[in-house]
C-alpha cells in the first residue's frame, strides 16, 4: 500500500474476497469467470460461454445476464459479429441444452487466455453459487479497460497465495449439516460500531433484534422481523441458501401488498461452542461483518450485569436488583431503576430523561460492551471489584415499554483514563491516533439526485429518514469521526462513507468507501 497522509496512515480503500463463481444446475457446479463490463451497472454481471441444444445447430456464443441481488439468471442472450456489425437475440433455453463457459486463465507464458470450461445441463434452469478459494491456491487479479474508441490497458497483480478464511473455512461442514436446523430463534446483533472514546470501531450491540421463525412449506425460507433501536418491528422473509457458501438473502415488501424483493444478501456460517451457538454474516457487497448471538441464558445470564463497572471513556455504570446509577464523564449521576427487554437496558431516574443502552457480555474476560441509543456509539465496561453501592430509589413511573430515543446526541468527551484492553472477537485497534466523534449539526431537510431519482432526507439530531419520489426509503443513524460516517440503517446494516461538510454549511458529501460513488446534499431548509 502507498501511504495517502503526512501522518503515515494508510488507507485500505477496498478488498478482495477469495470467491469462485460457479453455475449449478442442483446437481452439479462448475466454475466459470464472472465480468462486469458494464461499470456503471453494479446490478448486474456476465459469464462468457456457448450454448446448443437440438435447434442451434451447434454452439453459439453466449451470454448469461447475472443478478447480483440473487444471483439468479435474468437472461441469455447471444452476442455474434458480422460484417454488419453486432447481431444481439435472446435464447431460450431448453432442459437439455448445454452450457459451456468460457474461461480467463493465465497460460504458461504467463499472458491471460481464454478456454473452454466444464460443459453443464441446462436441465430445470441454472443459477449461481459461490465457493471459497481453497487455501494454498494462488491468486491474480485481472483488471481491464477500454474507452468508447477502443483504446484499453490492462494490469494483471502479482500472484497471491490464497489463505483459509478462519471465520468461515472451518465452519462450513457443520453450517451445511446443522444450519436449517439452527438458524430459527431470537437473536441480538452485534456489528462495528464507533466507539464514544474516539479509538475507532469495535464489535459492539447493533441495537437490532432479529426474531426467526420456522419455517412453513418451503424448508428454505424463514419467515423474521427485525426491532431496531425498539421501534416498530420490520417483517421480512430470509431465503436460506447452503450450497457452496452459504447465504442468507433477506426480502421484504416495498408495500404491505406487494410483491417480497431482494434486500439484503449476506454469506453467513454457524459457530457451535460448547452448548450454544451463533451466527457469523457477511455482507455479500461490502463484507461488513454481523454477529447474530441467540438470546438465551448462556449468553445473556439473568443477573450478570450486577455489579460495578468502569467504561473506556470514563464512565460509571452501577447496578444491583434492578436499580442503578450512570455516572457521566462530566460526575452526573442519573440514578434510577431499571428494567430489561431482550438486550436492552433502560435506566429510568424519578426526573430527567432515562437511558438506553443495549448490551452484551464476554464473560471470559468479565467485560460488557454497551452501545448507547443517544449517540450510538459504544463503551467497554470492565468490572471493578466489590458490590455496586446503589441506594434505594424511590417510586418512579412505569417504565415505557419503547424507548424514545432523545432527538438530539449528547457530545462525547475526551476520556480520562487510559484505554481498556479490547475483548476476544474485538478488531485490534489502530497504530495511529484517531479523530474524536464530532458533533455536526446537520439537522434540517437536504435533497440530493440518486441514479435521475429524486432523494428528500430529513434530519433529526443523528437520526436520519429519507425518501425517495416521495416514497419512504431509508432511515437510520449515524456519527461522524473524523471525515468519516458511520452508522446503521433500520434494518441493522451498518454503512461507512466518506464525509466532507461545503462551506457554510449548506452542502455536503458522502462517497461510499466499498464503491466510490459519492452524492451530494444540499440544504432544503
Amino acid at each position: 500500500m502507498t501511504p495517502v497522509f503526512q501522518d503515515g496512515r494508510n488507507e485500505l480503500l477496498y478488498q478482495v474476497g477469495g470467491l469462485i463463481h460457479r453455475v449449478a444446475n442442483g446437481k452439479t457446479s462448475v466454475p466459470v469467470t464472472a465480468r462486469f463490463r458494464d461499470v456503471s451497472d453494479l446490478f448486474h454481471f456476465t459469464i462468457d460461454g456457448t450454448y446448443s441444444d437440438p435447434s442451434t445447430r451447434g454452439d453459439i456464443p453466449v451470454e448469461l445476464v447475472v443478478d447480483t441481488q440473487t444471483y439468479g439468471i435474468v437472461a441469455m442472450t447471444s452476442v455474434v459479429f458480422t460484417e454488419n456489425g453486432v447481431a444481439i437475440s435472446d435464447v431460450t433455453p431448453s432442459p437439455e441444452g448445454v452450457f459451456k463457459p468460457s474461461i480467463i486463465k493465465f497460460g504458461p507464458d504467463g499472458k491471460v487466455k481464454i478456454v473452454p470450461g466444464e460443459a453443464i445441463q441446462w436441465e430445470e434452469g441454472l443459477d449461481v453459487i459461490l465457493e471459497m478459494i481453497p487455501a494454498g491456491k494462488t491468486l491474480r487479479i485481472i483488471g481491464q479497460a477500454e474507452s468508447i474508441g477502443g483504446a484499453g490497458t490492462s494490469l494483471v497483480s502479482p500472484p497471491v497465495t490464497v489463505a483459509a478464511n478462519p471465520e468461515i473455512t472451518p465452519r462450513l461442514d457443520e453450517t451445511h449439516r446443522l444450519g436449517t436446523e439452527k438458524l430459527p430463534g431470537k437473536y441480538a446483533a452485534f456489528t462495528a460500531v464507533a466507539q464514544r472514546n474516539g479509538q475507532g470501531m469495535i464489535i459492539a450491540p447493533a441495537g437490532n433484534v432479529i426474531t426467526i421463525s420456522p419455517a412453513g412449506k418451503n424448508p428454505n425460507v424463514f419467515p423474521a422481523k427485525a426491532e431496531v433501536f425498539g421501534e416498530k418491528p420490520s417483517e421480512f422473509a430470509l431465503l436460506w441458501e447452503p450450497r457452496g457458501l452459504p447465504i442468507l438473502t433477506g426480502y421484504a415488501k416495498e408495500e404491505p401488498e406487494g410483491e417480497y424483493q431482494p434486500a439484503e444478501r449476506r454469506f453467513a456460517v454457524l459457530a457451535i461452542e460448547g452448548k450454544s451457538w451463533f451466527w457469523t454474516t457477511f455482507d455479500s457487497y461490502t463484507m461488513a461483518k454481523t454477529i447474530m448471538m441467540p438470546l438465551d441464558e448462556i449468553n445473556f445470564p439473568a443477573g450478570y450485569m450486577d455489579g460495578n463497572w468502569k467504561g473506556d471513556d470514563g464512565t460509571f455504570l452501577g447496578i444491583s436488583k434492578g436499580t442503578a446509577v450512570y455516572t457521566t464523564l462530566k460526575g452526573t449521576k442519573i440514578q434510577g431503576k431499571t428494567t430489561v427487554k431482550d438486550n436492552l437496558l433502560t435506566i429510568t431516574p424519578a426526573s430527567g430523561a432515562p437511558v438506553y443502552l443495549y448490551f452484551g457480555f464476554n464473560q471470559p474476560s468479565d467485560a460488557l460492551v454497551a452501545t448507547f441509543t443517544d449517540t450510538g456509539s459504544a463503551v467497554i465496561y470492565k468490572r471493578v471489584a466489590g458490590q455496586p453501592q446503589v441506594p434505594q430509589q424511590p417510586q418512579v413511573p412505569q417504565v415505557p415499554q419503547q424507548p424514545q430515543i432523545p432527538q438530539q446526541p449528547q457530545v462525547p468527551q475526551q476520556p480520562q483514563m487510559p484505554q481498556q484492553p479490547q475483548m476476544p472477537q474485538v478488531p485490534q485497534q489502530p497504530q495511529v491516533p484517531q479523530q474524536p466523534v464530532q458533533y455536526i449539526n446537520l439537522t434540517g431537510v437536504w435533497g440530493a439526485i440518486i441514479n435521475g431519482q429524486q432523494v428528500v432526507m430529513q434530519v433529526q439530531g443523528n437520526q436520519y429518514q429519507s425518501w425517495m419520489n416521495g416514497v419512504p426509503f431509508e432511515a437510520g443513524m449515524f456519527q461522524i469521526q473524523g471525515n468519516m460516517m458511520y452508522g446503521q440503517n433500520q434494518t441493522g446494516m451498518p454503512f461507512t462513507y466518506y464525509f466532507q461538510l461545503g462551506p457554510g454549511g449548506l452542502t455536503f458529501t458522502i462517497t461510499d468507501a466499498a464503491t466510490g460513488m459519492t452524492v451530494m446534499y444540499q440544504r432544503m431548509q
